[in-house]
């Protein structure tokens, strides 16, 4: 027994140590998906529940490939509104078994026509799998040694037809070495089909493995880097979100460039011409929000980099991403899939002091944040990450300070919408508000403080009003915003906030309010203008 409670006490600072504390309060933490989809919001209810219907079938669902309907084949551009992208690279991985083919340029027609006859036999006469795939990664190795442009024209429709057939084949190893071999010819035929299958491909997770196997990452973000449409772009920017919530293909993209290309589709003029882009058909009126769509699925890949490891905010300062997205909110700020993303980003770089300066210099970004929060109270994953956001600013910048207070109404604002939220919190069933996790009892054990309540996570309104009366109490460091602070009404919430909830069980909660009234209390005030200090305990007040 003795042993068992000295090892306890010993626990003690590191229970401690994980606590939340004004010095290291809690992130914002993105709860875990199981599912993957295209959108999880609801700014796209029609396209969502499209795609939803696609896939009804099955976790995979077959769709009808439109390549059959057009092959563009020729050397005109397709009125790409990025750069072109670079001529693909030597392949090492699941090819390198194959000897490099070594073609004469006076051969190369009859030597990629033959592959291509091999490649359609085996296909025609329905041999094993095995050999299906054998002949794929053999064609492939030829598509990717040379560039034969103009020049194979008729032998790439032929693989073309025949592959069109293919392409949704139950084998998932299979299809996607299909896919890949259209990412390999040159000119690319259309890509509408391949982009679709692909992302339905992406949806299972066991498939991860195979994007990875096969190159695919490269192959998608080359295509990315074309901007060859909105609508493949749509898809084969989908794809490369699910596939980024794979650790082994994470690893691949943070030592590639889609650092560079994803940043050049998040720059304000690359959306200008992806919203303006004529191609796919589509209405004019549609396009722009077709391209925030395609922003949706950029910043989440660029927010599960973020996500995975701090090594890729030197990517994120050196392409100027965070400037860049900073001007996302305020050009998209209707789109809050989009701009949760963004702000699910933001709360993890600016921390860092560099980064800091990016979204404090910004000529918008303060302003937009407080937007977010007087426009979308109710949505409280937003509101989390953006008063984080804005918190970290604050603690550091006293210009930011300045400037919240000048900004519309707010500090007035502020503390209405903590009101707000103070009332959503109490209205609450007892069951679904925080509860006292008594840790299990350990017989003949001596109490120590390791037997301490167990704190249950805080609820999703809880963390929004921690994360506010942080902001509040950074806000009243400066001496005119605190003196306002202190004589306006309402601010009154915070006293009753005290009165009902346990340290025990709210500890982050009540810690920033203390520190708020803190703040709030040590500015003069008098019987006509009275300051928090003032406020009488009302424990019994049921208007919180």
């Amino acid at each position: 027994v003795r042993t068992r409670c000295m090892d306890q006490s010993r626990d003690a600072p590191k229970a401690r140590k994980n606590m939340p504390s004004l010095r290291h309060p809690t992130r914002p933490l993105t709860p875990l998906v199981e599912d993957r989809h295209l959108f999880y919001g609801s700014d796209y209810a029609a396209t969502a529940a499209a795609a939803a219907a696609a896939a009804a079938a099955g976790s995979r669902p077959t769709t009808t490939s439109p390549l059959g309907r057009h092959h563009s084949m020729g050397n005109a551009s397709r009125g790409s509104p990025l750069a072109s992208p670079s001529p693909p690279a030597p392949r090492e991985g699941v090819l390198s078994r194959h000897q490099s083919l070594k073609i004469s340029s006076g051969g190369q027609l009859l030597q990629l026509r033959r592959e291509v006859r091999e490649f359609v036999d085996v296909l025609d006469s329905e041999r094993s799998l095995e050999l299906q795939l054998q002949a794929a990664d053999k064609l492939a190795l030829a598509l990717d040694g040379e560039s034969l442009a103009t020049a194979v024209t008729r032998t790439q429709s032929e693989t073309v037809i025949m592959l069109d057939k293919l392409i949704e084949s139950v084998d998932a190893n299979l299809a996607i070495k299909i896919c890949r071999l259209y990412f390999l010819m040159n000119p690319q035929p259309d890509m509408v089909g391949v982009c679709k299958k692909l992302y339905f491909l992406s949806k299972e997770k066991t498939n991860d493995k195979l994007f990875y196997s096969e190159n695919l990452i490269e192959c998608i973000t080359r295509f990315i880097d074309a901007g060859e449409g909105l609508v493949p772009l749509l898809y084969a920017s989908g794809a490369l979100k699910h596939i980024s919530e794979s650790t082994l293909c994470i690893k691949a993209l943070l030592t590639s460039n889609v650092a560079r290309i994803l940043g050049n589709l998040v720059k304000p003029q690359t959306i200008t011409q992806l919203a303006s882009c004529p191609a796919d058909g589509l209405l004019p009126q549609k396009r722009p929000a077709k391209a925030a769509q395609i922003l949706v699925q950029v910043t989440a890949v660029l927010r599960n980099l973020a996500a995975y490891s701090m090594a890729s905010k030197s990517l994120f300062v050196a392409n100027n991403l965070l400037g860049d997205l900073c001007t996302i909110l305020h050009t998209h700020g209707q789109h809050t899939e989009l701009v949760l993303n963004v702000t699910r980003i933001l709360s993890k770089f600016t921390t860092f002091p560099d980064c800091l300066d990016i979204v404090t210099t910004h000529d918008s970004a303060v302003e937009d944040l407080l937007q977010i929060l007087f426009k979308y109270p109710t949505n409280l994953p937003l509101c989390v990450r953006s008063c984080f956001v804005l918190t970290t600013l604050t603690m550091e910048s006293a210009p930011v300070r300045e400037k919240i207070a000048r900004t519309g109404d707010g500090v007035p604002a502020l503390i209405a919408l903590l009101l707000e939220w103070a009332k959503m919190d109490a209205a609450l069933p007892p069951n679904t508000q925080n509860s006292c996790v008594q840790s299990p009892p350990q017989p003949q054990a001596a109490p120590t403080s390791v037997d301490a309540p167990m704190v249950a996570p805080p609820s999703d309104i809880e963390q929004a009003m921690i994360k506010l009366i942080r902001l509040i109490a950074n806000l009243s460091i400066n001496e005119d915003i605190g003196i306002l602070i202190s004589h306006s009404p309402g601010i009154e919430v915070l006293i009753h906030i005290l009165d009902d909830k346990s340290v025990y069980e709210h500890e982050e909660l009540v810690l920033n309010v203390l520190c708020a009234v803190t703040n709030i209390s040590y500015y003069p005030s008098t019987p006509d203008a009275p300051n928090i200090s003032y406020y009488p305990s009302t424990p019994d007040a049921p208007n919180i």
